[in-house]
């Protein structure tokens, strides 16, 4: 069975953010809102089984996804003796999904349809180093599934950024 159909998707993020100076220790607050929709046109699924021609229409299907996101992140600049600089971070943050398709279900691992929270919460850590002139250095790690029952979401990420 083949057919041919198109998807589109439609999106706008906005974001404000904001550093703000608490001694030594820079406070850095984020508010994103997302919109994305996604829709697909309806098609023929078409084929043959048992030499005998197969016709499906399948019907076209849209679905919207809104979310809210509220970070801050806590760092701290740290000169080393060689003159390496390294700024560890902590990031907390509050994710809100206003718009979720199917109405946020979805199939756990037994296959059976679940409602996730639309709240989730997130934890980030790591350092920013200055590493040359030119070159910086960027470990992170966080837990993206707080208040997600039976959800454990992690990510890392080891980025190097070279100027030139």
């Amino acid at each position: 069975m083949s057919g041919e159909y198109n998807t589109h998707e439609l999106g706008a993020t906005f974001s404000v953010h904001g550093q703000y100076s608490l001694s030594e220790i820079q406070v850095r607050p984020k508010a994103t809102v997302t919109f994305n929709r996604v829709f697909s046109d309806g098609y023929d699924l078409n084929g043959t089984i048992l030499n005998r021609a197969i016709s499906v229409p399948i019907s076209g299907n849209a679905a919207s996804l809104g979310i809210i996101e509220l970070t801050t992140e806590f760092s701290r600049q740290f000169t080393l003796q060689d003159g390496l600089l390294i700024q560890p971070y902590v990031e907390a943050g509050a994710i809100y999904e206003y718009l979720r398709p199917n109405d946020g279900k979805i199939l756990d691992d037994e296959l059976n349809f679940v409602t996730a929270s639309a709240w989730s919460f997130t934890l980030r850590g790591g350092a920013t180093a200055l590493i040359a002139e030119n070159v910086t250095l960027d470990a992170k790690g966080g837990y993206l599934s707080l208040g997600q029952n039976g959800l454990d979401v992690w990510e890392g990420q080891l980025r190097v950024a070279i100027g030139f």
